[in-house]
């Protein structure tokens, strides 16, 4: 993470939230609004840990020097200290209790969960906590965590331990894929190789029509490989580099180095179990100069929640929003949405990897059905590189409850 003070005094947070990208996160506005003396707006959970009836605990940490991520961490193990001492109070109090209910005759009444906690460690307690929420104050950079206890037999854990794919995973699918370095560098032709066996394994899955060569020599051929990633989700790969090959555009032209990979993959095709929900959803361009921003504008038919992630020409995965800046992610039936809003500290930023003239990505939108009791930031840490097959594993789990669009686009250096 990168700071960077401009002259009128705002603060601009530079993430690399994917390496060819720039999410440049500005608190200018926070910082006027204290200027001006309107008060922050904490979260209602911070005065409130208990809302909803969850039974939760507020942390706190200041910015980390080794950035968000130790901050976040910091923060929990501060909520999870304060949560530990509730419970053994609690536990103490329910104890108590059920002495009483036990003298009356009564103690089938006591509550089996805290019976079950009972017969915990501090530590096996504090694996059944998660971390609901998240906001940074604009005043000071300040996270503060929102960390509650997930109950035995809760609704939203049971059905994460009851979630299997073998009903639609396709397993040990093979897929080929070769490419020669024709005006692109060797990693991005490692890359579209990889790409492209992917491509061809998605579609044998699928069911679809596939394309007969495995070879690619035209790095615009990457904007349609990552299209198919929207038709079956790789949650698991074995990538093997075969001997490299050569290729010859004419039988008199010098020989061109060509890398050539083979990938065995087990492959969810979704289920959906609801009805559509109507995703719309397009990038303000499709080629970058690099510098220039990007925005999404996103609809739906139906109540939904949103999220987006980035496809990396690092072969990473990142979930942009939601995030700590931004965490309002609920679209209404018919109601449109741009990313990042006009009121957001966020921007987004496009730039090449260092050294290329060309990059291509994608953005990944997906919609949830709004009533699935589910949170994306639950189940995706924002802003944190995820492998590609991680990622799909995880997004598998709430696929057949979500609708996704793949936003392919380019990027092109100002330094040819």
């Amino acid at each position: 993470m990168n700071v960077r003070h401009t002259p009128n005094t705002s603060i601009y947070l530079v993430l690399l939230f994917f390496t060819s990208t720039i999410f440049a996160l500005a608190s200018a506005n926070a910082y006027q609004e204290q200027e001006q003396g309107v008060a922050v707006n904490y979260p209602a959970w911070f005065s409130n840990p208990n809302m909803n009836d969850n039974f939760g605990a507020v942390g706190i940490a200041g910015k980390h020097p080794d950035g968000y991520s130790r901050q976040k961490k910091t923060a929990v193990k501060i909520a999870q200290a304060e949560l530990s001492k509730q419970i053994r109070l609690l536990l103490d109090s329910e104890l108590s209790k059920e002495e009483h209910l036990r003298q009356s005759g009564k103690s089938e009444e006591y509550s089996s969960s805290m019976e079950s906690f009972s017969k915990m460690s501090s530590s096996e307690l504090l694996q059944s906590t998660i971390v609901k929420d998240e906001w940074i104050n604009p005043e000071n950079g300040d996270l503060y965590v929102w960390v509650v206890l997930v109950l035995p037999g809760d609704k939203e854990t049971s059905s994460n331990k009851s979630f299997d794919v073998a009903s639609g995973l396709n397993k040990g699918v093979e897929g080929e894929g070769s490419c020669a370095v024709i005006n692109m560098s060797a990693e991005q032709s490692q890359l579209l190789a990889l790409q492209r066996a992917r491509s061809m394994a998605i579609e044998k899955a699928a069911g679809l029509q596939v394309k007969s060569s495995t070879l690619i020599t035209n790095f615009e051929l990457a904007v349609d490989m990552i299209r198919t990633y929207s038709s079956g989700y790789i949650v698991k790969e074995k990538v093997e580099w075969l001997p490299m090959g050569q290729f010859r555009g004419d039988n008199d032209a010098v020989p061109i180095p060509e890398y050539r990979v083979r990938i065995i993959a087990d492959i969810y095709i979704p289920e959906k179990k609801i009805g559509p929900l109507g995703l719309i959803a397009s990038l303000n361009r499709t080629v970058f100069r690099a510098g220039e921003s990007a925005s999404i504008n996103i609809k739906a038919e139906r109540d939904v929640q949103i999220a987006i992630f980035n496809f990396t020409a690092d072969d990473k995965v990142f979930m942009l929003f939601p995030n700590p800046y931004d965490g309002k992610n609920r679209i209404e039936k018919g109601h449109s949405f741009s990313y990042p809003p006009g009121t957001s500290p966020v921007q987004l930023e496009t730039q090449n990897l260092p050294g290329h003239k060309k990059d291509a990505e994608a953005l990944f939108v997906v919609a949830m059905a709004g009533d699935y009791k589910r949170e994306f930031a639950l189940l995706f840490r924002p802003l944190e590189a995820m492998k590609f097959d991680e990622f799909f594993k995880k997004y598998a789990e709430i696929s057949d409850y979500c609708e996704d669009l793949t936003l392919p686009y380019e990027i092109i250096s100002n330094n040819p």
